[in-house]
This record gives C-alpha cells, structure tokens and sequence, in this order.
C-alpha cells in the first residue's frame, strides 16, 4: 500500500490487483477536470458496474452502500 496526495486529496493506492488501472484513470480525468472519460465511455461503465452487481448476487455477497 502506497499513499500519495493529488490535487488535495490523500489516495490509498493498493498493491495487488483489483480495478487499480481503472482508479487510475479515473483519478487523471478528476486531475484534468474531465467531465468523461476519452477511454471509458459512460455506457461502458454501466454495463461493467451491471455485471458487477450480478456478480455479488450470484456469490450472495450484500450489496454495497
């Protein structure tokens, strides 16, 4: 585990796996003041956060939040 701070805020990057490149990526566009991503479209992040949810429900995991 790294901390690092970036435009103000204190980020715990994890080692190991993960959505660490997503993070990542996520972190720039904040950086930059992307309101999007030019990667990652918004109904790409759906369907990957959709299946995501799928997932917890078929392992019966509770849901997040």
């Amino acid at each position: 585990m790294l901390g690092r701070v970036a435009g103000g805020l204190y980020l715990r990057v994890w080692v190991g796996g993960g959505l660490n490149d997503e993070t990542e990526h996520f972190c720039d566009c904040l950086r930059v003041g992307a309101a999007h991503s030019p990667a990652i479209s918004h109904e790409r992040s759906r369907q990957t956060i959709a299946m995501m949810d799928q997932s917890r429900t078929a392992l019966r995991l509770p849901p997040l939040g």
